[in-house]
Order: C-alpha cells, then sequence, then structure tokens
C-alpha cells in the first residue's frame, strides 16, 4: 500500500475515535492528494482563494463520521 494510503487510514482511525470530522486543506494542482482523498470519501466544502503562493487556490475538504 502507498505511503500515503497507510497514513491517511491511520489518522481517519485515530481521528473516528474522538472526532465527528476531518478537515484538510489541500493545493487545487495536487490532482494525486485530491483524488486519493476522495477515494476516502473527502468532500470538497469550500474554497480558499489565491491560497498557495498567492497564486493557486485552496480546496477545503471534508470527511464526516456517522
Amino acid at each position: 500500500m502507498e505511503f500515503g494510503s497507510t497514513l491517511l487510514e491511520a489518522l481517519i482511525d485515530k481521528a473516528r475515535e474522538t472526532s465527528i470530522l476531518i478537515t484538510l486543506e489541500v493545493n487545487e494542482i495536487n490532482l494525486p492528494a485530491i483524488h486519493l482523498y476522495e477515494k476516502y470519501d473527502f468532500k470538497k466544502v469550500g474554497i480558499r482563494k489565491k491560497y498557495y503562493d498567492n497564486k493557486f487556490d485552496a480546496y477545503i475538504m471534508t470527511k464526516y463520521f456517522n
């Protein structure tokens, strides 16, 4: 398994114990990361305009626990 997936799964497992959601920001041009987060049911819930280098937007992505 890819390192990013392993790390994300560990974060999700730990957060699920004490939280109702996880929120993160990702550069709009970081497509591999966006696809990874979507694979784990993170949803785009907002945008921070020109967040990276005053040039690229950041997607705010959240995963809710049931």
